[in-house]
């Protein structure tokens, strides 16, 4: 890395993703000033999907001329830790063009449909959602799973054994062909979206969600845990969060939120009682997801990180 910025001598040095990624940057920074190599902007944008920031990891924040976050979850718990922190939120933007309600919602014959977008690995926490359908679904005929996910990864469980052990077998569906080297092309996601009638998100923590926006733009109902970033998302009239029953430590020394099942599963049959009686607590949910996701654009996220001064109108939206 230093010999590459060594011979780029790059103006702007922009760092997208979680604080340990770049733990080593500030050595590097470091060296290169003795050097008298200098880089003028040194830019990060950071994900936070889970608490606390630990004091320690200012040292890195602090290596940088500018830092945003993409949540105002990250933004308190940076402030915890560094109280002079100036920071903001920039949220992330969903492409309207790639992401949208199509004309005519696709048909899973008449069926509620619960639909899980997640990669298969422990932060998802998609065992959580399988088991929360499962409580919902026993004593339904009209309602399916559909599951974009990978059967089984290396740091996720395998699903299909777990569809089995709950017994959800005949009312669960995969896409066949989801994989890590195949991945499923956004327009077809569009089209997972439109033929939903539920996103279901039992992640122990996002750092933003992008498929909670994405699934907004298609104005699709989103429920999700109500853990950090989440909660700004949703905020309280734009879908529906799910209580966490518990909290835990995993990586990173990290606390992670874990959600109810019952709670979901409860909260789901509400959904598909509203969805029986056609919609009417539900739509309006919806209605404001969609306008709130009208504007995200990927425009104002550029502009806004290319900002200096704080940004007000962001915690207004």
């Amino acid at each position: 890395m230093r010999t590459l910025i060594r011979k780029v001598k790059p103006d702007i040095f922009l760092c997208i993703g979680d604080i340990w990624y770049f733990y080593y940057l500030p050595g590097i920074f470091e060296q290169l000033g003795k050097e008298g190599v200098v880089i003028p902007e040194r830019w990060m944008y950071l994900t936070l999907d889970a608490e606390p920031f630990y004091p320690d990891w200012t040292h890195t924040t602090n290596a940088f001329t500018k830092v945003c976050t993409q949540s105002w979850f990250a933004v308190r718990e940076i402030q915890k830790a560094d109280p002079h922190f100036q920071g903001r939120a920039v949220w992330l933007g969903v492409d309207k063009k790639t992401f949208f309600p199509m004309a005519e919602k696709p048909k899973w014959k008449d069926r509620f449909v619960v639909m899980v977008n997640a990669y298969n690995c422990s932060r998802k926490n998609i065992p959580a959602s399988l088991k929360a359908f499962a409580k919902f679904a026993y004593d339904k005929e009209d309602v399916l799973l559909f599951v974009n996910s990978q059967l089984n990864t290396h740091v996720g469980t395998d699903l299909k054994r777990q569809i089995y052990q709950y017994g959800i077998q005949y009312k669960t569906v995969f896409d066949k062909d989801k994989s890590d080297n195949k991945p499923v092309p956004d327009s077809v996601v569009n089209f997972y979206y439109n033929s939903a009638d539920v996103l279901l998100s039992t992640s122990t923590g996002e750092g933003y969600g992008m498929c909670i926006t994405e699934a907004f733009a298609t104005k699709t109902l989103v429920m999700a845990t109500d853990y950090t970033t989440t909660n700004e998302l949703i905020g309280n009239d734009r879908g529906i969060k799910l209580k966490v029953g518990e909290y835990f430590t995993g990586e990173y020394e990290l606390q992670r939120g874990l959600v109810d099942v019952n709670d979901t599963a409860e909260k789901l049959n509400f959904v598909y009682q509203d969805w029986k009686r056609g919609k009417p607590k539900t739509q309006p949910l919806i209605d404001n997801a969609y306008k709130f996701a009208q504007q995200l654009t990927w425009e104002r996220t550029y502009r806004e990180l290319l900002k200096k001064d704080e940004i007000k109108e962001w915690k207004e939206l």
